[in-house]
């Protein structure tokens, strides 16, 4: 997992569980949850609502990813690899 080098702290933990990514926030609930494929093709649209939730990467073949998470109006632009 790579960050964008923002130097705001965001609370927020990214890990894989199998095929799934699980982001958690220890601090602010995620309000919104964007998924972008390398092209910057939207794949996923997500309001969970919650301090933590999970994204069914089963579909996505291997390479990177750009997450932009909306915590109560924090944006946080993270990179994943799958």
């Amino acid at each position: 997992m790579l960050s964008n080098g923002s130097s705001i702290k965001s609370n927020l933990i990214i890990y894989r569980d199998g095929n799934d990514f699980v982001l958690k926030s220890n601090s602010k609930i995620i309000t919104g949850l964007e998924v972008y494929d390398a092209s910057g093709r939207l794949l996923i649209q997500l309001k969970p609502n919650q301090k933590e939730t999970r994204i069914d990467a089963s579909a996505f073949v291997n390479g990177t990813y750009v997450l932009r998470i909306d915590q109560e109006g924090t944006l946080v632009t993270k990179k994943i690899i799958k």
